[in-house]
């Protein structure tokens, strides 16, 4: 009897401490345009059309977000904190800082919001 209630103790400190180190992330877009391959801290949001948002479970922790606009990557510019058992939202839009493109890291990062980034994308270069 006293191994059984050890057991069933057991159970209940690793279910309580365990659902402790998740919360639900939340990203939405309320930018002007599709959001590509949104990711945070190893988590896949997939690409986000407009006024869409992704949900996902995970482990606490800080990180960029990482998302991608017509073909080009970028970051926010400062990391996003997850608490444990602490549900977040975070609304990127058009004002939304990050760095970018990452294929220019080596030249060093443009600072800029996500809506300079999407207007510029719809300019072609013979205008």
């Amino acid at each position: 009897m006293k191994k059984l209630l050890i057991f069933l103790a057991l159970i209940v400190l690793l279910t309580f401490s365990s659902g402790c180190v998740f919360a639900n992330l939340t990203i939405c877009n309320n930018t002007t345009d599709q959001l590509e391959s949104v990711r945070w801290n190893g988590y896949d949001f997939g690409d986000l059309s407009i006024e869409q948002s992704g949900s996902r479970s995970v482990i606490a922790g800080r990180a960029y977000i990482y998302l991608s606009i017509s073909g080009n990557d970028y970051r926010t510019i400062e990391k996003i904190s997850v608490i444990p058992g602490q549900d977040k939202t975070i609304i990127l839009n058009d004002y939304t800082i990050v760095e970018g493109p990452l294929s220019l890291a080596a030249k060093g990062l443009s600072i800029m919001q996500i809506g300079d980034i999407i207007g510029e994308a719809g300019v072609s270069d013979s205008e």
